[in-house]
């Protein structure tokens, strides 16, 4: 569910590619999960991406859960599931060298099993011979499927380095939107991160609805305010250098509708 803590899944290179990155899975209601990948060295085309059963050890090779496509290094996908049914225990992402060649692995990166999520029931999806990618869903407020997601790439600033991105989705209620920031390339510290009226190149610098401060280069929060009401009027996700040195950016993305 929306709210309840999100989980990080640390990817690491496999076949010698180079490619790691984070994913972060946290709930939009009782029937959709939002999951989002960065990654750092992935390089040009399209990668596909799945949640498998399994260990990245010990991996079915028949896909559970399809995830869009990384491009650019970045996948967000609104699966059709809970929360719990994902966190359930022996489950893994995994990420395909390419369409052409789907039998080579790049990244992977296990799923934490949490406590209580075994008991829950999952409809499982069948296997696929070629995957692909999840539909997005419709806006449906108070119903069981959110609005969005909404990608946003995150550039750096400043000469900081500091690239990734930002999913918006409208949490299943209607009345409140859930926003994931991942930058794999972000410092350990504790940096800052708000949404702001304008853009990038012509930012409010007073925050309209604050984030929380990306640690480890994630953050996740539930902003009180619908999908809709964000994408009414230019905003952009920004992110600082530290509590002290607050007027310093170093990362920010524009945040525009995806329709």
């Amino acid at each position: 569910m929306a709210g309840a803590q999100p989980i990080v899944v640390t990817l690491q290179a496999q076949s010698n590619s180079g490619v790691t990155g984070k994913a972060v899975i946290t709930g939009l209601g009782p029937a959709q999960t939002l999951v989002v990948l960065a990654l750092n060295n992935a390089g040009p085309g399209r990668h596909p991406a799945h949640i498998h059963q399994g260990t990245c050890a010990n991996l079915n090779p028949a896909p559970l859960y399809p995830l869009t496509d990384v491009v650019d290094g970045v996948s967000v996908t609104a699966v059709n599931q809970g929360l719990p049914a994902v966190l359930r225990g022996q489950f893994a992402i995994n990420v395909h060298q390419s369409p052409e060649n789907i039998q080579t692995y790049i990244a992977c990166g296990d799923i934490p099993a949490q406590p209580g999520a075994a008991a829950q029931p999952v409809a499982t999806a069948g296997p696929a011979a070629v995957p692909t990618p999840a539909p997005r869903p419709s806006p449906s407020p108070g119903g069981g499927v959110s609005a969005g997601p909404v990608t946003v790439r995150i550039q750096q600033q400043n000469n900081s380095g500091v690239t990734g991105v930002a999913a918006l989705a409208g949490v299943s209620n209607g009345q409140s939107t859930e926003v994931v920031l991942v930058l794999p390339s972000a410092s350990n510290d504790r940096h800052p991160a708000h949404i702001h009226q304008g853009t990038c190149a012509n930012l409010n610098p007073a925050p309209q609805y604050p984030l929380t401060d990306v640690v480890d280069g994630v953050s996740v929060t539930t902003v009180a305010a619908q999908l809709t009401q964000i994408l009414s009027s230019p905003h952009a996700v920004n992110v600082h250098q530290s509590p002290q040195n607050i007027q310093m950016y170093i990362a920010c993305g524009d945040i525009r509708s995806a329709g």
